[in-house]
């Protein structure tokens, strides 16, 4: 029969004991303690369930010596102190052996006092943990509800907020939150009092101190440890053969006598501590202390555990909303930077006109940007000379492109003739791996002043000429006096970040100039020999109608009395050879405009304008023996205009080159297809020949067999440009003395 007063039966991990096997409980040298608290007794049995080691006081309620039990089975115990319970018991054993990050929690009695029982595993020991309940003279319980409805102002910040929370719950004197930082010492950042004999302690620091070292590794295994009475004498734990048992997942174990020592040296009676993790790692610790010895009870400090981790990840959730607003903050600028060196390809004048907001960013005082030989300042100058110096030195000292130190005029200010008002930290980017392009940040002095409560030994060792030491007096703390001067704000992450990405923009901006200005360069060049085959063109197809116009304006001078007939030959070779070098000019012209047009498609009917194109194209080659046969002309997606100029070439070059046969047929017809729409001009004249295939395109470009008739050589360049711009492919199939055909396939969707 088991009694009523069994109130429950946890089947959980206990997260106040930490997550045994977590990534957070990394690799640590075991701490060991040989000692409990008064409040609680504590059964050690090995995996097939002997007893190995016992609490001297479970003799309270022993019927015979705790050492004797050495050996016996836990059913021993079972059986004889807690039947009531033995099912919930023997379930939560064959559990937790079977899993080792289990941990089970039971409530039951012990001497007719209630008692939470935790049973847990380490390795091959496993740990029944009895802990006294204690009536709490705080009735107050921690209430999410509550919690986070003051975090919905956030005033004060939430570590002030949660410390002032604490402080109503628990009641305790003074509630302190210590962070962890970088450099092997942490600072307090929030605190709360209740009793003014406990001084403030907000915002003073801790160095390498054992108390914190030891801590900081025990709390990553216990989310929360109590020591409930700082004066009073531990109880030891008998163990078989004198095996040192390791308690550093036990919730009742004390501190060790070093941390006890610390806390009487400050007047501390009772001190409870709870882990902050963020992201799987120890960010700070919760000290909630109170002069007098005081209990709380294990369900309340379990509830507190889950809250601070609770207010944890809020914590980190904030700092990742930060972390992405600072981000946006820089993807803003990089694309407002990109678009200004688009628009302007003067780097120096751009990033000259961005230079506070850059400044802003990685909070530096001034900047320098030293391109080749230009250089531009803000908010310091600096001679070319100096710089020089400036250059040659970070050179010396690294071959990184981004390179930051907080202390730089401090090393070298003698050696460059720099004093600390000037600056005195530095972070430098090389943009490009020549060095001839890099940007340098100045920050100037920060004079940082610390007040250690404990002796900063490791510091003391490594003194630096540019910081003191100075001891003060006190009561319960060892109070030292840290100053540095000749240093800077320090270089953060953040600020890397920053810079690295700072860098990688504008490298990507050079290299598409550097590409914009080889593919210039590449025009200029296709253009200059453009120019030449235009020059040759000119001065070839323009030569005799020169000569032609030059010739009858002699003749026309030297014999005023011409005959009519005469005269108005001359007059009409003149203008004849005008109407060529018109021509040629306004294809040209064309051709030009073509490669710049701007357009938009539309369906368009073909009837009209090739039966215009074809009749216009007999009158101009006077080719009206020429038959021209249309079929059906499927209309097609494309610009009306372009449409027209590209079939006003290729049936005009159809007409043109067949003209002078016997019997000149032209044909011209289109056919549907799922994907294109073919349209085919066909004619019966001189071909191409089939080494001429491939350059027929080109600008300018005059076949040999086409030499008698006129002709600039820039009608299938035009066509070319014009398929290009409207996404068309091309086909052409041709033979001397036979014909050609050209197909236009026109995309059946827009």
């Amino acid at each position: 029969m088991r009694r009523n007063n069994l109130i429950f039966v946890r089947q959980k991990t206990l997260t106040n004991q930490g997550m045994l096997n977590s990534s957070s409980a990394v690799q640590q040298t075991s701490v060991v303690s040989d000692v409990i608290q008064s409040f609680g007794y504590l059964v050690v049995t090995d995996l097939d369930l002997k007893i190995v080691a016992i609490s001297e006081n479970c003799s309270d309620w022993l019927r015979e010596q705790a050492s004797d039990l050495f050996d016996f089975p836990i059913s021993y115990l079972i059986e004889h102190y807690f039947d009531w319970y033995t099912v919930d018991v023997q379930e939560a054993i064959r559990q937790v052996v079977a899993k080792e990050n289990d941990r089970h929690l039971l409530e039951i009695r012990v001497l007719e006092r209630s008692c939470y029982l935790s049973i847990y595993r380490t390795d091959d020991r496993v740990y029944f943990e009895f802990e006294i309940k204690v009536s709490d003279l705080q009735v107050y319980f921690p209430k999410f509800e509550s919690f986070s409805k003051i975090l919905q102002t956030n005033t004060k910040g939430i570590w002030q907020h949660l410390s002032d929370y604490m402080s109503n719950v628990l009641g305790y004197d003074r509630i302190t939150v210590y962070q962890f930082l970088d450099g092997g010492y942490g600072k307090i950042i929030a605190e709360t009092r209740k009793n003014d004999n406990l001084e403030s302690i907000l915002g003073l620091y801790q160095s390498d101190f054992d108390v914190l070292t030891h801590a900081r590794k025990v709390h990553l295994q216990n989310l929360c440890r109590l020591t409930h009475d700082i004066e009073e004498e531990p109880v030891p734990l008998i163990s078989k053969d004198g095996e040192v048992i390791d308690l550093q997942y036990t919730n009742i174990r004390t501190l060790s006598k070093v941390h006890r020592d610390h806390l009487k040296k400050v007047g501390i009676g009772c001190n409870l501590s709870f882990s902050i993790l963020i992201n799987d790692k120890i960010w700070g610790l919760i000290f909630c202390q109170n002069t007098k010895p005081t209990r709380i009870n294990l369900i309340k400090r379990e509830a507190f555990v889950y809250m601070i981790q609770w207010a944890s990840t809020r914590f980190a959730d904030e700092q990742l909303i930060l972390e992405r607003e600072f981000t946006e903050r820089i993807r803003n600028i990089e694309l407002l930077l990109k678009e200004k060196l688009m628009l302007k390809k003067d780097m120096l004048e751009v990033l000259g006109s961005f230079s506070k907001i850059l400044c802003q960013f990685v909070d530096a005082d001034g900047m320098l940007i030293a391109y080749d030989d230009q250089i531009f300042f803000h908010g310091l100058t600096m001679g070319k000379e100096k710089l020089k110096q400036l250059r040659a030195l970070i050179l010396r000292e690294t071959d990184q492109y981004i390179y930051t130190d907080h202390e730089f005029t401090w090393k070298y200010g003698e050696e460059l003739g720099i004093d600390f008002g000037r600056f005195a930290g530095l972070a430098k980017v090389d943009i490009e791996s020549n060095r001839k392009f890099t940007l340098y940040f100045f920050r100037k002095e920060q004079v940082v002043k610390r007040t250690y409560m404990d002796a900063p030994t490791r510091l003391l060792m490594h003194q630096k000429p540019n910081e003191t030491f100075e001891p003060e007096w006190h009561d319960h703390f060892d109070v030292w006096h840290h100053t540095i001067v000749g240093t800077s704000a320090q270089w953060s992450d953040r600020d890397l970040y920053f810079l690295t990405r700072l860098r990688k923009l504008i490298k990507t901006s050079m290299n598409q100039m550097s590409l914009e200005i080889s593919t210039l360069n590449d025009e200029v060049v296709h253009l200059n020999k453009a120019l030449d085959a235009y020059a040759y063109t000119v001065s070839h197809d323009v030569k005799n109608p020169l000569s032609a116009i030059n010739l009858s304006v002699q003749m026309l001078k030297q014999r005023p009395d011409m005959p009519t007939e005469l005269r108005e030959k001359m007059l009409h070779n003149m203008k004849e050879a005008v109407d060529i070098i018109s021509e040629l000019l306004v294809a040209i012209h064309m051709f030009s405009k073509i490669k710049s047009f701007n357009y938009q498609t539309e369906l368009v009917d073909m009837t009209g304008s090739i039966d215009q194109i074809t009749t216009f194209c007999k009158m101009r080659y006077d080719a009206d023996l020429t038959t021209v046969s249309i079929s059906e002309l499927i209309p097609v997606y494309g610009h009306k205009t372009l449409v027209y100029q590209l079939f006003q070439n290729l049936i005009g070059n159809a007409i043109k080159y067949s003209a002078r046969r016997d019997n000149p047929v032209v044909e011209i017809f289109s056919e549907s297809g799922s994907e294109f729409t073919r349209y085919y001009i066909r004619d019966n004249g001189i071909g191409i020949a089939d080494e001429d295939l491939k350059s027929i395109y080109d600008t300018f470009k005059r076949l040999d067999n086409a030499t008698e008739f006129e002709g600039t050589g820039l009608g299938l360049t035009i066509v070319k440009s014009i398929a290009d711009k409207l996404d068309l492919q091309i086909k052409v199939d041709s033979q001397i003395g036979v014909g050609t055909e050209f197909q236009v396939l026109f995309p059946v969707e827009q």
